[in-house]
């Protein structure tokens, strides 16, 4: 009811050296996979297409193809927005893919590009270019900004670059709790803290934020 699945494809020598020659094709205005990855976000619209080949060995099979999402509205309730995506990803060999999208928010728009290798280490570059793009519409918070950034991961290192520019904004806290929890990356260290169960990462960030306009802040 939702799309359709074609899938055919040879499995030659099974039991001694299987290898594979197999295409599938996926098309579906369901999102629900995609929304259970998600559990902040509300994802609406599509279609969600696939297109995909894999050959070779078993146990080394090329996946290689296509897949994109056209014209999605993504809900984030928390932050009262609906921006719309358009994303694109290429697999043009085993392990490797680039990808590319577009994002609107509010009256701005945004480019996002970037490249994976999903090897033993993962490699990941991501760069998003904005104007005027709305982050947050809510009583508390309402921000908008034009990004210039790039994420780089390489395998346990994380650097995230650039600049953000505030275009205009507000920020009311006299409506939320006076309580302050810390946030998710605090580590709190005392006696019984094992330094050896702490992840083996690092990152690093080297961000520039400036204001175009005044934003005002009221709270405590």
């Amino acid at each position: 009811a939702d799309g359709s699945l074609a899938a055919a494809g040879v499995v030659t020598d099974l039991f001694a050296m299987p290898s594979i020659d197999a295409s599938v094709g996926l098309e579906t205005d369901s999102l629900d996979l995609m929304s259970s990855l998600l559990p902040d976000v509300d994802l609406d619209g599509g279609p969600l297409t696939l297109d995909l080949t894999v050959r070779g060995p078993a146990q080394q099979a090329a996946v290689t193809g296509t897949a994109s999402v056209r014209q999605v509205t993504a809900a984030v309730p928390r932050l009262n927005i609906s921006p719309l995506l358009d994303f694109a990803i290429r697999l043009p060999a085993a392990g490797q893919g680039t990808f590319e999208g577009t994002v609107q928010s509010g009256v701005g728009r945004g480019l996002l590009r970037g490249s994976a290798m999903l090897d033993e280490s993962l490699q990941l570059a991501v760069d998003l270019n904005g104007e005027k793009l709305l982050i947050a519409d809510s009583d508390t918070l309402s921000l908008v900004a034009s990004p210039d950034l790039s994420l780089r991961i390489d395998g346990a290192i994380t650097r995230v670059t650039g600049k953000v520019t505030i275009d205009e904004g507000m920020v009311a806290l006299t409506t939320g709790s006076s309580s302050v929890q810390a946030s998710p990356d605090v580590v709190i260290v005392d006696a019984e803290t094992n330094e050896q169960s702490r992840p083996q990462s690092a990152s690093e960030l080297d961000v520039r934020v400036s204001f175009g306009e005044p934003v005002p802040v009221t709270g405590y």
